[in-house]
């Protein structure tokens, strides 16, 4: 797997009452100690730094955020929501740090919040954490499932270590057992960014769909010996009509297909006590793109269209990797062939939305912003950039020349291993 990586996060709290302040400084040497990231060599490591107000509290995230290296943060306090009805508001100071966060996009915040009464999800914040039930433990794993969100979205560096470097399979979902496995995953590492509403979080079938995935494309990545999926990504779009033949087959008929298998997932879910399965999946709420679905667009979506035309393009989404399997360039041959088969099926354009980090990773790929797009992400409650790829076939386009070279090593099914 990959070699072993420091992921390094100041940790700064500012705590009114002083209830957990105390109780973290009387244990302060465990909660700096190394904690392991999931299942993988990579270590996670705390620097505890104490603030006395709320304007302590925003110099530290200046003078942190002010360094040239990319900096991870987590912010614990009393300070950062309160009660609204039934559950909590962000406060000035919340929004302050996300605001300050989202002008230096290089660097990465989670947000821990402690109240009194029950804790609930609640906008801008990662974690609630309840005083009801205040124990070192508790408090230790909410703060490290916060730290593991910062490490899923920070871009991973790519090492490995050659010896055990395994063999990976990249290709379209060949079966509904594969579908399942890529849903699987998708839940897992969603969960963990603290991305998936509470009821989608507690399902028992631990899967993750949405009303996109009955006019996608799914890719996966799938472990050579294990033959378990380890990534995975989406391409939405208007299967097009009258063709036949691609690197993937009939495109119409693999989505068709692909589509049967998410709504018999879906049924069995809802066999098994999901509820949240009732409603069927289709048609996106009548929207053709998952971009479209994000707040800052309202009416605004038809507009959109004019320019980006559902017929003649596709959007890239639900992009998980493993957390095992990180740091191998396995999320860069996932993108490379969805790429290369929207060329191939002559697309016009691709979507895609992401946080502010990955904007440098996806304009690699020939992704660029779109102008004035910066929105709240609706599933995903999070700032999120949008961006586009001009997939137009002219001398001066290294993105599609790119993907075309992709499509040539690509075309027997897209089996190809990675060794």
């Amino acid at each position: 797997m990959s070699d072993q990586f420091l992921f390094k996060i100041s940790f700064i709290v500012y705590d009114t009452s002083l209830i957990v302040s105390r109780l973290l400084e009387t244990y302060r040497t465990m909660i700096e100690s190394p904690e392991p990231v999931f299942q993988t060599r990579d270590v996670l490591k705390l620097h505890l730094i104490y603030a006395n107000s709320e304007d302590e509290t925003m110099q530290a995230v200046s003078h942190i955020t002010s360094k040239h290296s990319n900096q991870r943060i987590i912010v614990l306090s009393n300070q950062l929501c309160m009660e609204s009805g039934s559950g909590y508001i962000q406060t000035d100071l919340c929004r302050n740090i996300r605001n300050h966060f989202f002008h230096t996009p290089q660097h990465l915040c989670g947000l821990l919040a402690l109240v009194t009464g029950m804790a609930s999800r609640t906008v801008d914040i990662d974690k609630v954490f309840s005083l009801q039930v205040l124990n070192l433990s508790q408090l230790k794993k909410s703060l490290v499932t916060v730290a593991e969100g910062l490490w899923l979205k920070s871009p991973r560096p790519t090492t490995f270590d050659t010896e055990s470097k395994p063999n990976v399979c990249f290709g379209i979902a060949q079966n509904i057992g594969e579908l399942k496995e890529c849903l699987t995953l998708r839940h897992s590492i969603y969960d963990a960014l603290g991305y998936l509403e509470e009821p989608v979080s507690r399902c028992q079938s631990r899967i993750e769909i949405d009303m996109f995935d009955t006019q996608a494309l799914h890719f996966v990545a799938i472990e050579c010996e294990s033959h378990s999926v380890i990534g995975a990504v989406r391409l939405v779009m208007v299967a097009p009509n009258g063709l036949l033949d691609s690197i993937i087959g009939n495109p119409a008929h693999v989505i068709r297909e692909q589509g049967i298998w998410i709504e018999q997932l879906e049924h069995e879910a809802l066999r098994a006590g999901d509820t949240i399965f009732a409603n069927p999946l289709h048609g996106g709420m009548g929207l053709p793109f998952p971009i479209l679905r994000n707040t800052d667009f309202g009416d605004k979506w038809k507009v959109f269209l004019d320019d980006y035309n559902p017929e003649t393009g596709g959007e890239i989404s639900r992009l998980v990797v493993s957390p095992r399997y990180r740091g191998l360039g396995i999320s860069e041959k996932l993108m490379r062939i969805a790429i290369a088969t929207a060329v191939d099926i002559q697309k016009a354009f691709l979507l895609l939305e992401c946080v502010p980090i990955h904007v440098l990773m996806y304009e690699k790929y020939g992704f660029s912003i779109i102008d004035g797009h910066r929105c709240r992400a609706r599933e995903i409650d999070q700032v999120a950039v949008g961006m586009t790829m001009d997939l137009t076939d002219h001398p001066l386009n290294h993105a599609v020349a790119s993907a075309r070279l992709d499509k040539s090593l690509l075309t027997h099914g897209l089996s190809t291993c990675a060794g």
